[in-house]
């Protein structure tokens, strides 16, 4: 289906490494705003590299059948 691609792009980068660098940056600093400080990890920094791996492996998987939509109407 070709409508689900763009949403799956988005999904990748935006929930994906966008989220999973805020989360690693957030426990690197200590902090995601100066009123926001973190004595410890930052919530979801554990899970942090588990989806950064997972939406490089969507993104990789979109470019790859990339086309594919197109043949098989």
């Amino acid at each position: 289906m070709r409508w689900i691609r763009p949403l799956f792009y988005f999904v990748a980068v935006v929930l994906g490494i966008f989220n999973a660098l805020g989360h690693t940056l957030g426990t690197i600093f200590g902090q995601t705003i100066s009123t926001v400080h973190f004595s410890r990890p930052a919530p979801g920094f554990y899970s942090s590299p588990l989806l950064l791996v997972t939406a490089i492996y969507a993104l990789m998987q979109l470019r790859r059948t990339r086309g594919e939509d197109r043949a098989n109407p």
